[in-house]
């Protein structure tokens, strides 16, 4: 079955984490984004918004694995270490995205790209972690980076037409944290 393959599964409630995470941002960390006037008050901000997409996104990997072995002793078990992993490696993982995309946002597509990768690398390795094997945690650093980089790419992509059509990004913030 499909949801036997380990990276399908992932990918599904990686998914589902970023979306209701994108529930969650949109309405509690995009109106303090929009009041962001210095960089030094933005880190809080991306911190805030990395560690709840973590936690979301984290907690739903966790569960995941309990509901395929059919136990809910791991899904609630895999759910919080999960969600712990996630606000540790998402509200670092942002901070540093940050940093490195703030010098290349100039470059269309390329700069968020770049970001969002540190972003998903930092997230899929606090991941990993749980995994307990270095294998582990390589395979999920490598999903995380591929994921964001293909979710900040989108997410410009997205907003090329969202922004011209309802002058917001929030469609694009959702499109890129559910990669």
């Amino acid at each position: 079955m499909l949801l036997n393959d380990q990276r399908i599964r992932g990918a599904l409630a990686g998914g589902l984490g970023g979306a209701v995470s994108w529930l969650l941002i949109e309405p509690l960390v995009t109106p303090q984004l929009q009041q962001v006037t210095r960089m030094s008050e933005l880190y809080p901000v991306d911190a805030l918004f990395g560690a709840l997409a973590g936690i979301c996104i984290g907690a739903a990997l966790g569960i995941a694995e309990g509901i395929i072995v059919r136990s809910t002793y791991r899904a609630r078990r895999g759910g919080l270490i999960g969600a712990a992993a996630g606000i540790i490696g998402g509200a670092i993982g942002l901070v540093i995205g940050e940093m490195v995309y703030q010098p290349l946002q100039s470059l269309c597509f390329v700069g968020r790209s770049i970001g969002w990768a540190v972003f998903g690398a930092f997230l899929g390795a606090a991941e990993g972690i749980t995994r307990r094997s270095w294998r582990g945690l390589r395979s999920a650093a490598l999903g995380g980076t591929v994921g964001g980089a293909i979710g900040g790419f989108m997410f410009d992509l997205v907003a090329m037409f969202t922004v011209l059509l309802f002058q917001s990004d929030a469609l694009s913030r959702g499109v890129a944290l559910i990669i």
